[in-house]
């Protein structure tokens, strides 16, 4: 075999074990490009998702505000209105006049109540006029006056944190519908909450002792549609910018950690 042909072997060797190694190079830059836009085509929507949770839930809350002030206040102002025209029908008889008033008077305070009442269960006095750390101190009284669970609230003499109130209002949503998970769930007997606050982040720890939930359970529950609660929670995280992570310690351990940037 002559010199030329070995040579020319030899290159033609070298050229197809380049062609190779670019081809090779060309289908592996392909499937990290396919593998980018999935990722990216998940992300999208898995955004979409918080958007429609987001979505929902505010409509949620218009329907049950509505059906609140149609069903309960609406038949008290129709009550009111009815002795009104009572009293004034019958003006002449002092007695009946009388009588009207006291119980509208009677009406008009249960109307009061309830309105209260409406109010507390969309976001607490507390959280609207002073501040997270209140807010979560009437959260802690709420779940223990009900004696099903008990509660304890750890400040690390945190007075308040100073927080927009779309974010404050937010947070303690999420915190209520956390806790309120456990209550339902969990099968815990104690809840704690811890606030503590960093240079740059307000950081909730919620621990119970009940049966915990991870990330990877909680992002199903919430993609496959069942978990409604939890999709709340990951809506209004999202509203916020706050992360959430769940973690399993063991059997009678279980935390969900919250973190809200204050830069």
């Amino acid at each position: 075999m002559s010199l030329t042909l070995i040579v020319a072997i030899v290159c033609t060797g070298i050229v197809l074990l380049i062609l190779s190694f670019i081809v090779i190079l060309l289908v592996h830059e392909k499937k990290i490009k396919e593998r980018d836009m999935k990722i990216k085509e998940q992300k999208n929507n898995y955004e979409h998702q918080l958007l429609n949770t987001t979505l929902e839930i505010a409509e949620e809350e218009r329907i049950k505000i509505a059906r609140n002030i149609h069903d309960d206040l609406g038949m008290m102002l129709h009550a009111i209105q009815s002795h009104v025209r009572v009293a004034k029908r019958h003006s002449y008889n002092q007695e009946m006049v009388n009588e009207s008033l006291e119980i509208t008077e009677s009406i008009v305070k249960e109307t009061i109540d309830t309105i209260r009442s409406i109010a507390e269960n969309i976001v607490p006095g507390p959280l609207i006029n002073f501040g997270i750390i209140d807010g979560l101190k009437y959260l802690i009284d709420q779940i223990n006056n009900a004696k099903i669970i008990e509660a304890e609230l750890m400040t690390n003499e945190i007075d308040d944190v100073e927080l927009k109130e779309n974010i404050r209002v937010n947070l303690y949503l999420v915190i209520k519908e956390i806790t309120n998970n456990i209550i339902k769930h969990a099968k815990a007997s104690l809840i704690k909450i811890v606030v503590y606050k960093t240079s740059d982040s307000l950081n909730i720890i919620i621990s119970h002792n009940g049966e915990g939930i991870s990330d990877e359970a909680v992002k199903k529950l919430a993609e496959s549609g069942s978990g409604i609660g939890l999709r709340s929670i990951m809506g209004r995280a999202h509203m916020i910018s706050a992360n959430i992570q769940y973690r399993i310690v063991d059997s009678t351990n279980s935390k969900i950690i919250i973190q809200i940037p204050l830069t």
